[in-house]
């Protein structure tokens, strides 16, 4: 399967390529007072208003600070993976129909990983909540956790806020 990778911290992650709308960078990010805490403000990406996701907040690692510029990767909705002909096995989460935004360090490449190479994640994981992780792979720069983005935005996890 073909993953986006980025950083969160130096830490490499994964997610599945097929889930990825587009990547952006934008230098503003409006705070919403008495959001979720994992929210960390809306963007306006041409005339569409969209929340972004505090994804480290949500892993268990330090809070982010929006900075100007820094990557942020739009999710596509469920209609948008199922307008294109695609194995529905391998999509990992569905019901969003709302587009997500999640805030990165760094976007790294799309690689290419075998999934049967697909390790489950160590119990000593650390501070990461490994609920949301589907498991990890190694390319030849190393290891890709690879996040399991229905665990993590699942309708009882996080209901994104989209206006047009």
């Amino acid at each position: 399967m073909l993953y986006c990778t980025f950083f969160l911290k130096k830490v490499r992650f994964g997610i599945p390529a097929l889930n990825v709308r587009e990547i952006v960078s934008t230098s503003v990010c409006t705070p919403v007072p008495n959001s979720r805490s994992d929210i960390l403000g809306l963007i306006n990406i041409r005339g569409q208003i969209i929340a972004v996701v505090d994804l480290k907040r949500m892993l268990g690692l330090k809070p982010a600070c929006f900075k100007s510029n820094l990557p942020i990767i739009l999710l596509k909705t469920e209609s948008e993976l199922y307008l294109k002909p695609c194995d529905k096995s391998a999509l990992s989460w569905l019901g969003a129909e709302e587009t997500i935004a999640i805030l990165t360090d760094g976007i790294e490449d799309l690689v290419e990983v075998d999934d049967n190479t697909m390790i489950p994640v160590p119990a000593n994981t650390g501070s990461l909540c490994r609920d949301y992780l589907h498991g990890v792979v190694r390319d030849q720069k190393g290891m890709i956790i690879v996040l399991d983005l229905g665990a993590l935005f699942g309708t009882d996890k996080l209901e994104p806020a989209v206006y047009s």
